[in-house]
């Protein structure tokens, strides 16, 4: 979840500093610089523990 944030935070900074970002959450109560959501968490979370299992049973 911590590495989602991340890449997104990250892209979205570059994105922003070229006038290029496609989301803005400048609107919602729980947002970080306009760049990311912190009530995603939970959704970012489930979605982190589906990629390893995925990834996990794939390398059995």
């Amino acid at each position: 979840m911590c590495g989602i944030f991340a890449v997104e935070y990250v892209t979205g900074r570059i994105l922003q500093a070229k006038s290029m970002c496609p989301w803005n959450y400048h609107r919602c109560r729980w947002q970080v610089h306009d760049l990311i959501r912190l009530d995603y968490a939970p959704c970012w979370f489930f979605t982190g523990l589906l990629f390893e299992k995925i990834l996990c049973k794939n390398k059995m």
